[in-house]
C-alpha cells in the first residue's frame, strides 16, 4: 500500500470515529432530556402516590412491562394536559419503564432498579441455561387467594391481617378475589372474624359449610373458576411473608405461563414454605436440599407436593379433583380401615394393589394429601420450591394443635405473628421472610430453565424425570397387570399420556423382538442384555424368553410347566436404557402367545457361527416356527458391536409386528464398558420370589453347618470348570489365541488349585465346578470347609418347590444362580478367565466392591 492510500484509510477511519462518538454525545443528551422531563412531571404533580409496581416486574422479559394502573394516573384530574400527554408518550414507550411515584427519592430508586435490570439483562444472554421467554402480559395471570378455617378465630385473624398487609402491587389488572372456606361445626366467632375483615384488593366469598367436612373434604371442596386460574391456598393456622404475593408473580411470569413453550406439563404448582423434612420415610428426618445436592440453588423441584402455602394452576388441580373422586371409590379405599389407624394400629389403608412401595403416607388416616402424593406419584408430577439462606419462608405453619398435630406444649388457637421458640422446635416450622434486602437478591437471581433445575424424588433422593416416569410406568402397569378390568379406569385418569396403559388398550399397534437362546446360562444372561439394547434402540416390546439349563442344545423340557422365565428369577420391566434414551418394554411369553401374532421372516444374523447356534429348541419345540422361512444375511452382522445408526439401518425400517432373530449373543451394541456393565447388573435384579427362595436355601444351609461362616471374611470361592472345557481349551481359533495372550490358564492343574486353596487362611471354600467329583478329589486334601453344588441342591430340593423352579432344569437353574451368589459374597475368589460363567461373577464382585483373580 502506497502513502497516499494509507492516508485515505486513515482520513475515512477518523470520521468513523467521529460520527460514533456524536452518536453517543446525542444518545446521552437525549437520555438527560429525557429524565429532566420526567422529573418536572412528577415536581408538578400534588399526589403523593398513585400506583407502584413491585419488585417482582423487575426481570420480567426483554421488554419490562408497565403493570401499575396507568389508566388511573393517566385520567387523573390532578395532572394538567402536558402531564398528561408526556405520561401518555411515556407509557406507550416499550422500552421503557414508567413508575408512577410522585417524589424524587422513589423516581431514583426507579432509575437504579432500571439500570440494574438493564445489566442483568445484558449479561443474561450468554448463558443458554436461562429462560428465554414470551412475553406474558399481566392480564392473562388471575390469581385467587382461599382460606380454610375451622376452629380458630384468633389464628385466622391473624393470618387474614398479614395476607392484608402484603404487597399486591404486582397483582395483574384483574382484581385478587379472597375465598374464606370455613368448616361446619366451629364456633360462630370464627364467621364473624371472617365476615369483619376487610378484603380491598378484590371481592370478598365467606362460604360456611352446615356440615364438617373435615381438612380432606375443605380442600377438595375448592373449585377454580376457569383452566387458567392460579389458586393460593393456606390453612388458618399458617403465617405470611408480606413479599409472598410479589414472589408468587414472579414465579408465575417466569414459569407459569399457559403457553407450551413456558409451562412445564409435569409442574404441579409452587411452594411458598420450604420443605425441612422427608416425611414420606419413616421414622421422619430432617431434610434440607444443599445436604442433597452440591449445587448453590435458590429453586429446586421435589415430588412431595406442598399443603402449607400452595400455589396451583387450575387445570392441574382440576385433574386431581378427577383423579381423586375416582381413587376415593369404596372398591379402592374403605373408610373403615381409617378408624381402626387412629385408633393406634398402623395398617396400610385402601386398596393394597394401589400402595406406593415404602411411602409412609399409606397409613395416614383422613389424609387428601396422600391422594395427591400419590397422583403426583403415577403422573410424574412435582412442585417447584425457594430455597431461601437461613431456612426461612414466604409461608409457614404453626402447628397448632389439631387435627393432624398434637403437640403437648402448642396450644389449639393463638394470634401469634410469628413463630415462638417453642413451636421453631418443630421441623416443620420455619420463620416468614421480612427482610427487603433478601427479597431483592431473590429477585436478582438468574431464571434457570425448568429442565435444569435439580429434582428430588419422593423420598429427597436426586433423580431425573425420565427415571421418574419409568418408575411411574411400572407402578401403573403392576396395577393394570392384577385386575385390567377393576383398574383400566383409574389408570387412564392416573396417567398423564396414557403410556401405562397402552400394553392393554392400544396393543394392536404394539411390534415387538423375539430370539432364539443360545449356549450355557452365562451366554443366555449375554444375549438378552443384547436383545434389550435392541428392543429399546428399535422402540420394540422384548418378549421375554425361557432359560435352558445347563445349555440350549442339552436342555430336557418335558413340558411347558417345566420352563423357567427371565421374568420370574429378574425383575427389569421399563428399566431406562440410557444408551438409547428410552425405557426397555418387556412381555411374558404366555401374554404374547395369546395375541395370535408370528414373524414374517426369521433373521440370522451372524450365519458363521456353528455348534449350539445351531440349536433351534425354542422356536422349533416351544414355539411352533418351524415352517418360518429363514433369512441369512450375506455379512455377519454381530462380528462386531452394533451402533444405534447401523441398527436402524438394518431393521428400523421393518413394520413387520414380529422382528424374530436366531441368537444374540454376539449381537453387543457399541457402548462404554462401565455403562455396559452397571445396565447389565440393573438388568438381572433378583425378583421377590427369588430372594425368598434364597433366603430359605441359605437357613438349610446353615442347618446342615455349612454356612456358620463370616462369608464376607473367612470364605473362599474357586471356579474349576471342568467337563466340556477339556474340548474346548484344546481348539484353536481366533478367540481362544486372543484370550492366551493374557496368560491366563484355560485349564488350571490340580496342583495349582491344590496350592492356591492352602494358602488360603480362612476355614471356608466355595467351590463352583461342573465336575463335582474331580473337583472334590483336587480339594480333599485341603482340611477346608467345602460348600460343593450337591449341598446346594439338596437345600433346594428341600424346598418342595412346584414344577418349574421344582422340576430338574429349575433346581439345575436355582443352583447356578446361588453358586454365583456364594461366590459373590467370598472374600475372594479365583475365577476362569476363558468361562463367561467366571465372567459373570466378576462382573458381580466389581459391583460389590470386591476384586477377582483369575486361575
Amino acid at each position: 500500500m502506497n502513502f497516499k492510500s494509507r492516508r485515505v484509510c486513515c482520513f475515512f477511519l477518523f470520521i468513523a470515529l467521529m460520527l460514533v462518538q456524536s452518536f453517543i454525545t446525542i444518545s446521552v443528551f437525549l437520555q438527560r432530556v429525557t429524565t429532566a422531563k420526567r422529573r418536572e412531571l412528577f415536581a408538578k404533580s400534588p399526589i403523593t402516590t398513585v400506583a407502584v409496581s413491585s419488585l417482582a416486574q423487575e426481570i420480567e422479559s426483554d421488554k419490562v412491562q408497565t403493570i401499575s394502573n396507568t389508566e388511573e394516573v393517566v385520567n387523573s384530574a390532578s395532572l394538567d394536559e402536558e402531564g398528561r400527554n408526556i405520561a401518555n408518550k411515556t407509557l406507550a414507550n416499550d422500552t421503557g419503564m414508567l413508575k408512577v411515584i410522585l417524589n424524587n427519592s422513589a423516581f431514583e430508586l426507579f432509575e437504579h432498579i432500571d439500570h440494574s435490570y438493564r445489566n442483568y439483562s445484558s449479561s443474561s444472554n450468554r448463558s443458554n441455561r436461562e429462560v428465554n421467554l414470551d412475553q406474558i402480559s399481566a392480564e392473562e395471570i388471575v390469581v385467587s387467594v382461599h382460606v380454610i378455617a375451622f376452629s380458630r378465630p384468633k389464628s385466622l385473624r391473624t393470618l387474614l391481617l398479614q395476607l392484608g398487609e402484603a404487597d399486591y402491587r404486582a397483582k395483574s389488572a384483574s382484581s385478587v378475589d379472597l375465598y374464606i372456606r370455613i368448616d361446619g361445626g366451629g364456633p360462630q366467632e370464627v364467621v364473624d372474624v371472617a365476615d369483619e375483615f376487610e378484603w380491598e384488593f378484590g371481592q370478598k366469598h365467606v362460604m360456611h359449610s352446615t356440615v364438617a367436612s373435615g381438612l380432606r373434604g375443605m380442600w377438595t371442596s375448592i373449585r377454580p373458576q376457569n383452566e387458567k386460574e392460579v389458586m393460593i391456598i393456606f390453612e388458618d393456622d399458617l403465617r405470611v411473608s408480606p413479599f409472598y404475593f410479589a414472589w408468587t408473580m414472579h414465579l408465575l411470569r417466569a414459569y407459569g405461563g399457559n403457553g407450551p413453550k413456558i409451562r412445564d406439563p409435569s409442574l404441579l404448582g409452587f411452594s411458598l414454605s420450604p420443605l425441612k423434612m422427608d416425611e414420606i420415610s419413616y421414622p421422619f428426618v430432617d431434610w434440607y436440599v444443599l445436604k442433597n445436592t452440591k449445587k448453590n440453588v435458590h429453586l429446586y423441584l421435589h415430588s412431595v407436593p406442598s399443603s402449607w402455602g400452595s400455589v396451583f394452576f387450575a387445570d392441574r388441580w382440576n385433574e386431581f379433583l378427577k383423579f381423586y373422586s375416582k381413587r376415593m371409590e369404596p372398591q379402592f379405599y374403605n373408610t373403615s380401615d381409617e378408624s381402626r389407624r387412629k385408633s393406634g394400629v398402623a395398617v396400610p389403608l385402601g386398596d393394597p394393589n394401589l400402595l406406593i412401595p415404602n411411602s409412609r403416607t399409606n397409613v395416614w388416616p383422613g389424609s387428601w394429601k396422600r391422594v395427591l402424593v400419590e397422583f403426583c406419584y403415577g403422573r410424574v408430577m412435582y412442585t417447584m420450591y425457594t430455597h431461601i439462606p437461613g431456612r426461612v419462608g414466604f409461608a409457614s405453619p404453626l402447628q397448632l394443635t389439631g387435627a393432624h398435630s398434637t403437640a403437648a406444649k402448642i396450644p389449639s388457637d393463638s394470634d401469634e405473628r410469628f413463630p415462638s421458640r417453642e413451636m421453631l422446635k418443630n421441623h416443620r416450622v420455619v420463620r416468614a421472610l421480612n427482610d427487603q434486602n433478601v427479597m431483592n437478591q431473590l429477585l436478582r437471581r438468574k431464571r434457570v430453565k425448568v429442565e435444569y433445575m435439580v429434582l428430588f424424588d419422593l423420598w429427597g433422593r436426586p433423580t431425573t424425570k425420565l427415571r421418574l416416569a419409568v418408575e411411574a410406568n411400572m407402578f401403573l402397569n403392576r396395577i393394570l397387570t392384577t385386575d385390567q378390568t377393576k383398574y383400566k379406569g383409574l389408570v387412564g385418569l392416573w396417567s398423564r399420556d396414557r403410556s401405562a396403559v397402552s400394553t392393554w388398550i392400544d396393543s394392536e399397534n404394539q411390534r415387538y423382538l423375539i430370539y432364539q437362546p443360545q449356549f450355557g446360562f452365562s451366554n443366555q444372561q449375554i444375549a438378552f442384555k443384547n436383545a434389550a439394547y435392541w428392543a429399546t434402540c428399535l422402540n420394540r416390546t422384548l418378549v421375554v424368553p425361557p432359560i435352558f439349563v445347563p445349555r440350549v442344545s442339552e436342555a430336557k423340557i418335558l413340558s411347558a410347566a417345566d420352563l423357567v422365565y427371565f421374568d420370574e428369577i429378574f425383575r427389569f420391566d421399563h428399566l431406562l436404557v440410557s444408551y438409547c434414551s428410552g425405557i426397555l418394554r418387556t412381555e411374558s411369553l404366555t401374554t404374547f402367545s395369546r395375541r395370535g401374532i408370528h414373524p414374517v421372516l426369521i433373521y440370522d444374523v451372524h450365519p458363521n457361527m456353528t455348534g449350539d447356534e445351531l440349536s433351534d429348541v425354542f422356536f422349533n419345540d416351544i414355539i411352533p416356527w418351524s415352517s418360518i422361512p429363514r433369512r441369512k444375511f450375506k455379512l455377519d452382522m454381530c462380528s462386531e458391536s452394533m451402533s444405534a445408526r447401523k441398527l436402524q439401518r438394518f431393521f428400523g425400517h421393518i413394520k413387520d409386528s414380529v422382528l424374530a432373530f436366531n441368537g444374540m449373543y454376539k449381537c453387543s451394541m457399541i457402548d462404554s464398558r462401565s455403562k455396559s456393565e452397571a445396565f447389565r447388573l440393573a438388568l438381572f435384579r433378583p425378583s421377590p420370589l427369588f430372594l425368598s427362595i434364597r433366603r430359605e436355601v441359605f437357613g438349610a444351609l446353615r442347618a446342615l453347618g455349612l454356612l456358620g461362616f463370616q462369608m464376607e471374611t473367612e470364605c473362599l470361592c474357586v471356579q474349576l470348570r471342568l467337563g466340556d472345557f477339556e474340548s474346548v481349551c484344546n481348539l484353536n481359533t481366533p478367540w481362544l489365541s486372543k484370550k492366551r495372550k493374557t496368560g491366563y490358564a484355560c485349564l488350571p492343574s490340580a496342583a495349582s488349585v491344590s496350592a492356591a486353596v492352602a494358602r488360603w487362611q480362612g476355614p471356608c471354600v466355595a467351590v463352583m465346578t461342573n465336575d463335582e467329583a474331580r473337583a472334590s478329589a483336587m480339594l480333599h486334601q485341603t482340611n477346608k470347609t467345602l460348600i460343593l453344588p450337591s449341598a446346594v441342591r439338596a437345600a433346594i430340593l428341600s424346598l418342595g418347590l412346584d414344577r418349574g423352579l421344582g422340576s430338574p432344569s429349575g433346581q439345575h437353574l436355582l443352583t447356578i444362580l446361588l453358586e454365583q451368589l456364594l461366590c459373590e459374597r467370598s472374600a475372594w475368589a479365583v475365577l476362569n478367565y476363558y468361562s463367561t460363567f467366571g465372567e459373570t461373577v466378576s462382573l458381580l464382585r466389581k459391583g460389590g466392591s470386591k476384586s477377582s483373580v483369575w486361575w
